[in-house]
């Protein structure tokens, strides 16, 4: 996960980050993204495309630094 949320640089060794992660499906992703930017949520990235994963997702970090990840499936093309 760490290269998906622009975290690949970090001094840590690569095998103590980003090792879990609370996953949750959302009905739009963007829609998510925006209102929960709103309410003043600093997100690590933007809504994005995953085709590898089938999925579009955002990520954030909750006060304790817990990656979390919203989601939405893509649909088959």
């Amino acid at each position: 996960m760490a290269p998906a949320v622009g975290n690949a640089e970090k001094a840590q060794p690569s095998g103590y980050r980003e090792k879990s992660m609370v996953s949750f499906e959302v009905e739009n992703v963007d829609e998510a993204y925006q209102t929960f930017l709103t309410k003043g949520v600093a997100f690590i990235n933007q809504p994005t495309d995953m085709p590898d994963w089938g999925m579009r997702v955002v990520h954030l970090r909750d006060p304790e630094e817990n990656l979390i990840e919203f989601f939405t499936p893509l649909k088959p093309e």
